[in-house]
């Protein structure tokens, strides 16, 4: 059972974190750029605030990347988390509607919490 008092934390390393799509104008602007994800500075970093976090007593739980959801280590967008659960995000966008299942998965089956899911919404 979790703590109300504890601080908890969901972090997915960056494996597989790149920009291939745009879903926004910083990935628009990197995609016409041509630069490239610096794979190793971004692990470097992630490593850095996962130590940080944990220094400060914060208790993480990591979340398996996903070959074919380069967004995934953007964990605060998995979902929203309720007194025993959470609230699964269900993406806007298509490149990223696959990691409601991945995530849903993990809470459920690795955390124990039960995942709820949202009915999908016409954005259009």
């Amino acid at each position: 059972m979790i703590s109300e008092t504890e601080l908890r934390g969901l972090m997915c390393p960056p494996t597989f974190f790149d920009v291939r799509y745009k879903i926004n104008p910083q990935m628009a602007r990197t995609l016409q750029s041509y630069k490239k994800v610096d794979k190793i500075k971004a692990f470097e970093q992630w490593m850095r605030l996962s130590l940080l976090l944990q220094n400060a007593w914060v208790r993480l739980s990591y979340l398996p990347p996903h070959p074919n959801f380069p967004d995934m280590p953007f964990t605060a967008n998995a979902g929203f988390p309720y007194p025993g659960g959470i609230i699964v995000s269900s993406f806007r966008h298509p490149e990223r509607q696959g990691e409601s299942l991945e995530t849903g998965r993990y809470f459920s089956e690795v955390l124990g919490l039960p995942a709820q899911r949202l009915p999908p919404r016409d954005y259009e």
